[in-house]
């Protein structure tokens, strides 16, 4: 009797790039999607600083605007050079 090749998903391809996946098809096998990650979400326990003012980011308040940009809201000023205006 004759025993059933396994079918890949380059059987129907030509060309020879489909060849060379048919072949490593028999030894890697489909990808492994969503499998064997066990561990959850990172947290980061240091609380991440405001690249403006070095607040916390957690005190600060985002905004989406229509066009898709976001926008940061500090809780507070961020202090200017003496004498002058912020640059």
């Amino acid at each position: 009797m004759h025993k059933q090749k396994n079918r890949t998903p380059w059987d129907d391809v030509p060309g020879f790039w489909a060849a060379i996946n048919r072949f490593f098809f028999q030894f890697a096998g489909p990808a492994q999607l969503g499998a064997g990650h066990p561990e959850g979400p990172v947290h980061s326990t240091v609380a991440a600083a405001c690249p403006m003012c070095g607040g916390p980011m957690g005190e600060h308040t985002r905004d989406l605007v229509a066009d898709g940009r976001t926008l940061l809201h500090c809780p507070v000023e961020i202090a200017t050079p003496a004498g002058g205006a912020a640059q």
